[in-house]
Parts: C-alpha cells; structure tokens; sequence
C-alpha cells in the first residue's frame, strides 16, 4: 500500500490526484475495456463495485463495465482486495490494476 497526503490506498493505485501507479496498473485500451472482453479476460468473478459516494454493490467485471459506462462515473470494482481491481474513469477509460 502506498500513502499520498496522509491517505492510505488500496493497490498502490488510486491517488488523491486521481492518478495511478504505472508499477500497478495499466489502461484498457479499445475494445478491452467493454463489457465482453473483460469477461473473457477476468471471467465472472463477483467484486465490490464503489461507485461516487451510493453504496457498494456486488458486480461482475462486465456489469460493472456496463454502469459505469452508463453513468459516466468515477467508480472501482476491487475483484480481490488489495491484488486486483479496475478503475473506471469518467471520460470512459478503464485501468485494471494488479500486484503479482
């Protein structure tokens, strides 16, 4: 875990910059950030999907794709806490963030 300004985050990733650590994480780039190919890529697993200030939900990697898209939101789905999660960016880019 690292700290910015006092602030613990998970993965290393997430900043209070909104920035993300490159040893981390890596951006989703065309189709691998759809809903389709996540699964295909991450399969079905159930994650934690954080989304503004609503409460969590619990999601797969594709649905969690589906609303973030949806809702042009800022929102993470952590698949296993502390190793892996995607970071869904507002303006439509995706990171999935993993430490070995």
């Amino acid at each position: 875990m690292n700290t910015n300004a006092g602030k613990t985050t998970a993965l290393g990733g997430v900043r209070r910059t909104h920035t993300l650590n490159p040893e981390v994480s890596h951006k989703l780039e065309g189709s691998a950030r759809f809903p389709r190919p996540l699964e295909k890529a991450l399969g079905s697993p159930l994650g934690v999907y954080f989304e503004d200030y609503s409460c969590c939900h619990l999601l797969t990697p594709a649905e969690a794709a589906t609303l973030a898209s949806d809702h042009f939101s800022d929102a993470i789905l952590s698949i296993i806490p502390g190793k892996r999660a995607l970071v869904f960016h507002h303006d439509g880019a995706s990171y999935l963030c993993e430490h070995k």
